[in-house]
């Protein structure tokens, strides 16, 4: 069952932290389309967001951050070219580093990287900035099929089985993010546009 998020944003994001502590699964908004989310260290909470997808388990996650300095708590040895990269997007893309840190090895491939996305919204980077995690950010569809580019296209399924739905009026592309990978070279890879 949902909990009804009141209107005042201070107040959903208090909320939504508490739910976030014990294990919960949120539906929010982002720059890029609407995501679910659990902390990148609770996997209860991952294999609950797992499960309404239906998703695949060896699926990755991409982590929500609020500023560079999060980056460095979670990655070690960052590539210069990645703040650079960071520092110049208009739309920030999702960045997969190499030399995650263990604090985040729920959401680590077998590689141990990690796709991390520093978000630009004021209210995510405060929600951000206040959890002691990456928040996952995973669209808000059944996997296999399209990813919904607005708030009433998300399935009744989902809606009814998270723990929360923020409800933030943002600006967003409604289109995923895009997608690079750089490696401890400094080398860039185009994942998704």
């Amino acid at each position: 069952m949902s909990i009804k998020a009141s209107k005042l944003i201070d107040e959903q994001i208090n909320l939504a932290i508490t739910l976030l502590e014990n294990d919960g699964v949120i539906l929010y908004p982002t720059e890029t389309v609407w995501g679910l989310g659990c902390l990148a260290s609770s996997k209860i909470g991952i294999n609950k967001i797992k499960e309404l997808k239906n998703r695949n388990e060896n699926q990755s996650f991409i982590g929500l951050i609020d500023s560079e300095k999060s980056l460095h708590k979670y990655i070690s040895n960052i590539p210069e070219i990645a703040f650079e990269i960071i520092r110049k997007s208009s739309h920030q893309k999702t960045i997969i580093y190499q030399n995650s840190k263990k604090i985040i090895s729920n959401i680590a491939n077998e590689n141990n990287e990690v796709a991390l996305r520093i978000t630009n919204l004021p209210y995510l980077q405060k929600l951000t900035s206040l959890i002691d995690s990456p928040l996952i950010s995973t669209s808000a569809n059944l996997s296999g099929r399209k990813t919904p580019n607005h708030f009433s296209k998300i399935d009744k399924e989902i809606k009814d089985k998270v723990d929360m739905i923020l409800n933030i009026n943002v600006l967003s592309t409604n289109k995923p993010s895009s997608i690079i990978k750089i490696n401890s070279k400094g080398e860039i890879k185009e994942i998704r546009k």
